[in-house]
């Protein structure tokens, strides 16, 4: 008896991730750290079900992410913020009968801290500065992905909005 629904398919997934991090000691600021993460990736499938060459489902294509973080020793103080952004384009998650794409705008958040009587530390921190808005396009097809027939695409976004926080940590 025939196979219904394969079990097994071959891939090829390949990337690049660098770190790295560096102190402001040739701006005469040695207590300032910049710091950048970039990783990007790409991957590769045949459909089981369509056929068509595509990239794994929900497959990130990377990222890219700055901050910063300056420490004001002279005052128990420190702060800084962080930029992250992914790469946007063709992350999908393929279905039986729909195709649904991801997109967003990048991330911010910032933070100080000082660090007052016996050790206790204060930290505010706000995630989410900008309105972070994070998208997807569902496109439905009639019966199966595989016949090509588009019934609908509908797009969906939401942001959630700023996080605001204060953290006391110390031994009370």
């Amino acid at each position: 008896m025939g196979q219904l629904c394969p079990t097994r398919a071959d891939g090829v997934q390949y990337g690049l991730r660098l770190n790295a991090s560096i102190r402001m000691k040739m701006i005469n600021m040695p207590n300032l750290l910049v710091s950048s993460r970039f990783s990007v990736a790409d991957s590769r499938i045949k459909d089981p079900f369509t056929g068509i060459d595509r990239r794994f489902a929900n497959f990130s294509r990377g990222r890219w992410s700055l901050s910063f973080r300056h420490d004001l020793p002279q005052w128990n103080m420190n702060y800084g913020g962080s930029w992250s952004n992914r790469f946007d384009g063709n992350q999908k998650r393929y279905d039986i009968d729909d195709v649904v794409n991801r997109l967003g705008e990048p991330s911010v958040s910032v933070f100080a801290e000082v660090i007052a009587f016996n050790g206790t530390s204060f930290r505010f921190d706000v995630r989410d500065v900008t309105t972070n808005e994070q998208c997807s396009e569902r496109t439905r097809f009639v019966g199966r992905l595989s016949a090509g027939i588009i019934e609908e695409i509908e797009d969906r976004c939401s942001s959630r909005g700023a996080v605001v926080s204060l953290k006391i940590n110390g031994t009370f």
